[in-house]
C-alpha cells in the first residue's frame, strides 16, 4: 500500500528513462546526447542551510518540457575565442507526447481499496483520473439465477447479444441487447464519481443510474491514467485478452510482490479434461451445420473441430497408460518427459506442425465469440475457454523453437469422483438399482508450469515494471526466478528503531516445566495455562495492545475456552 514501507524493483527501464533522469543537475553532462536543461531563477537565500537530512529522500519539482532548453551564457562568461561561436538552437517541443497508463494490481479487492484510500489523499487525486477493472462476479448487478444459468459470464455472454425485434415491432435504430444495464452502461462515467472510488462505490452508483458498473468501468480504462485491479489481470493471458489489456509501453506496478513468483506458475499451469473437449467439439459440430450465418469464420470453425477431434483421440489412446496405476486420493497419475509428451501431440497431428494454422483459427473464433455472440449460437463460454486455454498451451510449449519446453512438466489424471447412493423414500425403502454409490471416472490432462519466468517475461513490453513488498529478499533468488534484471532497488530501513525491538523465545513454564506446543502438548491445561500466563504478562507491559497468532482455529477456540474457564473461576 502506499502508506507503507517497501522493497521496490524495477524491471525494464525505458530507453529515455536510461538517458535522462529528474535528478539531473544543470551543467552537468548526462547519459544522453541532448542539451542540458536550464534553471530557473533561485530564490533569495535567507541564510540558512537547504541541504536534506542525511538517508532522507529529496522532493525534486518536475522539469516541463519546454524548459528543457540550453542554457544562455553571458559575455563576460564566454572566452574570446568563443565569442564569435552561435548559440545552439532551441528544441521544439515533441507533439503527441502519449502519457504511458498506470495499471496498479493488488492482490485481492480488499487491497485495492486500500490503495485508493491513499491515493485519494495524494495531490494526485483529481489531477489524475482513475478506475477499477473487476469481474462479473464482483460488478454485475442483474439478478443471477442458478437455474438459468452455470456462471455469471453465461448469464453476461447471452443477455448482452442482440435482441431481435418481434414482427409488430418498428426495428430500432440500433440492435438492442436483453440487458437494460448493458444498453444503460454510458450512463455511468468518471464524472459522475468521486475522483478517487473503490468497487463498492462505483456498483453503488451503478445501481442508481440503472448502468452495468463491469462494461462501464471497462470504457472508462480507455482514458483513464491509473487502472487498479487484481493483478492476475496483468499476468495472466487469457485474462488480459478477455479484458483487451495491452501493455506496450504501460507502466505496471505489483503490489504485494511476494506472491508473483506463484501466481505466474498458476497462469502457465493448464487443466482441461477429455469431457470439456468432448463438449466443446458437440457445440462446435452443431455450430458448423449454420453455414450461412457464420460464413466468414466457417473455415476456423472447420480447423477447431479437426484439432478437438484430434484430442479426443490423444486422451484415448494415451488412457491404457494411466490403467495400471494406483489410485491415491481419488487420483491416478501418469508422468511423462516432456519430449516424449510432445511426441505423442505431434503423431496425433495436433503438435508443433498444426500449431499455427490452430493459433490463427482459435483467436479468430475466441474473437467472434466475444465481440459477437448472438452470431455463435448455441456456443457457451466454457468451449472459448478450452479453445483458447489449448492455444496457450501450445503457445508456451513451441514458441522460440520449444525454448521453454523443460520449464513445463505433463501428468495425465484419472479422477475418481463417487457419489452417493439414492436417499431412502418415506418409507425408508431404497430403489435397488440405485442401491450402491455410483463411480465416475475423469480423465485430464494438466500441464505443470515450473518456472514463473515462463509468464514473468511477458511484461517484457511495458515501459516499466515495479514491484512493491515488504518481503522481497532475498532478492537475488526472486530476480533469477523470474528470469529478468532489476537495474534499480530500495530497501529502506524499517520504521521502527532497532534498539525498540526484542527477539526472544519462552522455553519453560510458570512452575519450571519445559514448554513444548506440540500437537499433543497443547491438550494438557499446564501448557495452555502457561500460554494464557505468557499473554497476560504481555498485555501488562505492552499498555496498547497486542497481536498474537496461532496455527490453527482449533487451538484458538481451545486456549480461549481454557482462559475464559480460569477467569471465571478466579
Amino acid at each position: 500500500m502506499l502508506s507503507r514501507l517497501y522493497s521496490v524493483h524495477y524491471y525494464h527501464l525505458h530507453p529515455y528513462l536510461r538517458e535522462k533522469s529528474i535528478y539531473d543537475k544543470p551543467g552537468c553532462s548526462g547519459a544522453g546526447d541532448g542539451p542540458a536543461p536550464t534553471t530557473k531563477r533561485a530564490e533569495p537565500h535567507d541564510g540558512t542551510d537547504d541541504t536534506s537530512e542525511p538517508g532522507l529522500v529529496s522532493i525534486h519539482k518536475r522539469r516541463k518540457v519546454e524548459d528543457d532548453v540550453t542554457p544562455s551564457l553571458t559575455p563576460l562568461q564566454l572566452t574570446p575565442e568563443k565569442q564569435n561561436i552561435s548559440s545552439p538552437v532551441k528544441p521544439e517541443t515533441p507533439k503527441n507526447i502519449r502519457v504511458p497508463t498506470i495499471y496498479y494490481g493488488a492482490r485481492t479487492h480488499k487491497q485495492i481499496q486500500q490503495v485508493v484510500k491513499e491515493f485519494s489523499r495524494t495531490a494526485y487525486c483529481g489531477e489524475a483520473t482513475m478506475t477499477i477493472l473487476s469481474s462479473r462476479e464482483y460488478s454485475c448487478i442483474r439478478p443471477f439465477d442458478r437455474s438459468l444459468y452455470a456462471s455469471k459470464n453465461d448469464m453476461c455472454k447471452e443477455c448482452v447479444s442482440k435482441r431481435k425485434p418481434k414482427h409488430d415491432e418498428p426495428r430500432p435504430q440500433h440492435e438492442a441487447s436483453n440487458c437494460k444495464y448493458y444498453e444503460n452502461r454510458a450512463r455511468l462515467t468518471a464524472q459522475d464519481l468521486p475522483p478517487a472510488f473503490d468497487l463498492e462505490e462505483l456498483v453503488a452508483v451503478g445501481r442508481e443510474r440503472n448502468a452495468c458498473p463491469f462494461y462501464a468501468a471497462r470504457a472508462m480504462a480507455a482514458g483513464a491514467n491509473i487502472v487498479f485491479c487484481p493483478y492476475n489481470y496483468l499476468i495472466d493471458p487469457s485474462i488480459r485478452s478477455s479484458l483487451q489489456i495491452e501493455l506496450q509501453d504501460e507502466i505496471v506496478i505489483l503490489d504485494e510482490a511476494h506472491n508473483i513468483e506463484d501466481i505466474c506458475r498458476d497462469a502457465a499451469t493448464f487443466l482441461f479434461s477429455r469431457d470439456q473437449i468432448f463438449a466443446a467439439l458437440q457445440e462446435l459440430e452443431k455450430l458448423a451445420e449454420y453455414r450461412y450465418a457464420n460464413e466468414d469464420i466457417q473455415p476456423d470453425i472447420a480447423c477447431l473441430i479437426q484439432a478437438l477431434r484430434n484430442w479426443n483421440d490423444w486422451f484415448a489412446n494415451q488412457a491404457p497408460l494411466i490403467l495400471s496405476k494406483p489410485v491415491n486420493g481419488n487420483e491416478a497419475v501418469h508422468t511423462w518427459d516432456v519430449k516424449h509428451f510432445v511426441d505423442t501431440l505431434n503423431n496425433h497431428n495436433i503438435g508443433i506442425k498444426q500449431y499455427g494454422e490452430y493459433r490463427g483459427s482459435a483467436e479468430s473464433f475466441c474473437r467472434k465469440l466475444r465481440d459477437e455472440p448472438a452470431a455463435l449460437y448455441g456456443v457457451a463460454q466454457a468451449t472459448g475457454n478450452v479453445v483458447e486455454a489449448i492455444g496457450i498451451v501450445l503457445s508456451y510449449l513451441f514458441r522460440e523453437d520449444g525454448k521453454q519446453m523443460d520449464d513445463f512438466k505433463p501428468a495425465l489424471i484419472r479422477g475418481v469422483e463417487t457419489s452417493p447412493g439414492s436417499a431412502p423414500d418415506a418409507q425408508g425403502w431404497r430403489s435397488t438399482q440405485y442401491e450402491r454409490s455410483v463411480q465416475k471416472e475423469t480423465l485430464s490432462l494438466r500441464l505443470m508450469c515450473m518456472s514463473p519466468a515462463v509468464v514473468f517475461s511477458q511484461l517484457s513490453p511495458c515501459r516499466t515494471v515495479l514491484l512493491a513488498s515488504g518481503t522481497l529478499t532475498p532478492r537475488h533468488s526472486l530476480a533469477s526466478e523470474l528470469g529478468a534484471a532489476f537495474p534499480l532497488q530500495v530497501s529502506p530501513g524499517h520504521v521502527i528503531a532497532a534498539d525498540r525491538v526484542w527477539i526472544g523465545t519462552l522455553t519453560t513454564c510458570p512452575n519450571g516445566k519445559p514448554l513444548e506446543c506440540k500437537s499433543a502438548a497443547m491438550n494438557q491445561v499446564e501448557t495452555q495455562d502457561a500460554l494464557g500466563q505468557c499473554v497476560l504478562w504481555s498485555c501488562q507491559v505492552a499498555p496498547h495492545g497486542v497481536l498474537c497468532f496461532l496455527p490453527s482455529y482449533m487451538l484458538l477456540n481451545k486456549l480461549q475456552r481454557r482462559l475464559v474457564t480460569n477467569t471465571s473461576s478466579m
